[in-house]
């Protein structure tokens, strides 16, 4: 009788540890659908910053003294090939931390041979290098939070890039105009159009 009660004790405290175990490690939600035991997908760390999105971009470190943000430049087009380039907000650096993609750098996203589109992400401050020598790229979505387009005086943005059409901008036309552009960065492209949130501007 004791060795039977000792059997059932042991059986019971394995029970209750091994369903500890389960709700530490998470199950599913309250509509069915897998979670890990957090509030957090896996795309969207603690710091909000969505990593989904096009890999492979050559990148490097910097620091935006107007915002007090550290993040990345995008520096090239690595290995990415896409044909519709959706840039992510950031990425996750060595230590386990997200920051965000500020800007383009360098190369920038210049010499994409198959792309068509490129969508750059909330938060992208500037477009310093821009998309030239693109022979495919129609089109490209640009988010209100970028305050200035051109580095230096004379990017040329869209340098040989004889497909372009249009731009997106998640913005009012005001807000638009506002950016800071530098005198030659539209050069390369024929006459597109921007689509704002509240009207359309022709270039």
């Amino acid at each position: 009788m004791k060795k039977f009660l000792k059997i059932s004790v042991f059986l019971l405290i394995a029970v209750l540890l091994l369903g500890l175990f389960a709700c530490e490690k998470g199950g599913k939600d309250d509509a069915g659908k897998e979670t890990d035991g957090s509030n957090e997908s896996v795309s969207e760390n603690n710091t909000g910053i969505n990593t989904d999105g096009s890999k492979g971009f050559d990148f490097d470190a910097i620091y935006d003294e107007i915002t007090d943000q550290t993040g990345y430049s995008i520096t090239g087009i690595g290995s990415c090939e896409d044909e519709e380039v959706i840039v992510p907000q950031g990425r996750m650096n060595y230590f386990g931390e997200t920051l965000p993609y500020l800007w383009d750098d360098a190369n920038g996203f210049r010499g994409m041979q198959k792309a068509k589109s490129v969508t750059l992400p909330e938060g992208f401050l500037e477009i310093r290098s821009g998309f030239g020598y693109s022979p495919l790229l129609e089109r490209v979505t640009i988010p209100s939070t970028v305050r200035k387009i051109g580095y230096n005086g004379d990017s040329r943005i869209f340098e040989y890039c004889p497909e372009f059409k249009e731009i997106t901008y998640n913005g009012s036309m005001e807000q638009w105009n506002a950016i800071e552009k530098t005198k030659d960065w539209k050069i390369g492209a024929e006459s597109f159009t921007v689509h704002c949130t509240d009207g359309d501007i022709t270039e």
